[in-house]
């Protein structure tokens, strides 16, 4: 009887097995959809350029068994794109890849010589170049230094991620950024074409004041000037021409 229980039970398992190893072969689990899901992106046009970077990496996976693909290793290869800050995928059984994304924010572009710009991600990597129509609409370092000395491009993309979302000098007022090659930038305002001077110690109390300062000014119509905030507890307030 106990053999007789033994056999029934093996003859059961290998025929599980069976129906299980048929089902994992059966082409009804080879993946025919990946489907996308990321948020909408503030620079939309630059990452729809670069479309084709995701889908050299994952697109080589249709037609294969969903449970012959490495996740591990899809997900490896799209955190290795520049731009991607990070990349979750998960399975939809019986046939779809869904690919979570997060990209990296864009805080500055630099110029190129060939007339493109190249963006910089908020940790300072610089991204794929693209064309100007294409690229965030972001401030533009002028040096080509920021290209070259990488701590400097750090100093000055930590500054820009320290300015607040809105004000008068926010991440969204500043158009350009210069060098003077020793400690401090220049901010160049967009609307008021304020220059501001500004080191990356203190950044935020410095411009707190600023804008304090920009606030007086644009209040009792005062115009064509330029704001040294790198002085320890005060910000000068300087004439163009006496620039």
């Amino acid at each position: 009887m106990r053999l007789k229980s033994v056999v029934v039970g093996l003859t059961l398992l290998v025929v599980s097995l069976g129906f299980v190893n048929f089902i994992i072969s059966s082409d009804m689990f080879d993946i025919t959809t990946i489907l996308w899901e990321r948020p909408e992106a503030q620079y939309s046009e630059y990452y729809k350029s670069l479309q084709y970077q995701l889908d050299e990496k994952i697109e080589h996976v249709k037609d294969q068994s969903i449970w012959n693909v490495s996740i591990y290793d899809l997900e490896m290869d799209l955190k290795n794109i520049s731009w991607i800050k990070s990349a979750h995928i998960y399975r939809q059984i019986p046939n779809k890849l869904v690919v979570q994304l997060e990209y990296k924010k864009i805080i500055a572009n630099l110029s190129k010589n060939n007339g493109e710009l190249q963006p910089i991600a908020s940790d300072s990597t610089l991204l794929e170049p693209a064309k100007i129509s294409q690229s965030p609409a972001v401030p533009l370092l002028a040096n080509e230094e920021f290209r070259k000395n990488d701590s400097l491009r750090f100093e000055v993309v930590s500054i820009l991620s320290k300015l607040p979302g809105y004000g008068y000098l926010s991440q969204d007022t500043v158009s350009e950024v210069t060098w003077n090659g020793k400690k401090d930038f220049t901010l160049l305002l967009k609307n008021s074409l304020a220059k501001v001077r500004l080191n990356s110690d203190n950044t935020e109390i410095k411009v707190a004041r600023v804008n304090k300062v920009l606030n007086y000014l644009d209040q009792n119509q005062i115009k064509s000037r330029v704001i040294d905030a790198n002085f320890s507890k005060k910000v000068v307030v300087k004439l163009r021409n006496h620039d």
